[in-house]
């Protein structure tokens, strides 16, 4: 991801995070370019309710993401532990959900069939036992805290924050087709529900 004005644009109530080929290779080396945000140090948050609503243009090589990071630095990954909503690869017509952790219970992914090009409500329900993601609003699987669990199944008791990515390229989704570039990743909005122990739900929207 790159800080470059030009791989972000907000227009008709829309944030468009955008994938390009980069034509000044000599300020930035990097063959394309990609946008992104985040809310760490800005708003760090443990357990809760995240909604994204968005949608994705396709492209071969493009993997736009919505995806909950630990703050912490000190432990490598993924020890840290990652919480994957969305992961969107090439032309697919279904989005990936995963648990990253040193030591992963089952299940900890699961691929949904969705439209891409239309808008999804892409979310998590994160609580001190269990995580439950969900796409327009219906649950998709759920992946539980185990008894006597240590941090190495369940890193997920301290602050993390949310990432919106566009991606180009990578291991996992393959080479790009810089012919089918710009590609898009659209947001209509985040988000987020505070988590209230008192109650089974996640309430409080912020």
């Amino acid at each position: 991801m790159t800080t470059d004005d030009q791989v972000y644009e907000v227009a008709d109530g829309y944030l468009y995070l955008k994938g390009l080929v980069n034509t000044d290779t000599q300020t930035d080396p990097r063959p394309y370019l990609t946008g992104g945000v985040w809310t760490r140090d800005k708003f760090n948050f443990t357990y809760g309710k995240v909604e994204v609503r968005a949608k994705m243009e396709s492209a071969k090589g493009s993997w736009p993401a919505i995806w909950l990071l630990s703050r912490k630095n000190d432990d490598s990954w993924p020890a840290n532990g990652e919480i994957d909503i969305m992961e969107h690869l090439n032309f697919d017509n279904f989005i990936h959900s995963t648990i990253h952790s040193s030591i992963k219970s089952s299940p900890s992914t699961k691929t949904v069939n969705v439209n891409p090009g239309e808008f999804n409500t892409y979310g998590v329900e994160w609580y001190p036992n269990k995580i439950i993601f969900t796409i327009n609003e219906a649950p998709t699987f759920t992946y539980h805290k185990e008894a006597g669990a240590d941090w190495r199944q369940w890193p997920f008791d301290r602050d993390f924050h949310l990432i919106l990515s566009q991606q180009l390229g990578g291991a996992w989704v393959g080479n790009v087709d810089s012919s089918q570039l710009p590609v898009d990743f659209v947001i209509d909005y985040v988000k987020y529900y505070e988590y209230n122990p008192s109650r089974t739900t996640a309430l409080g929207s912020n």
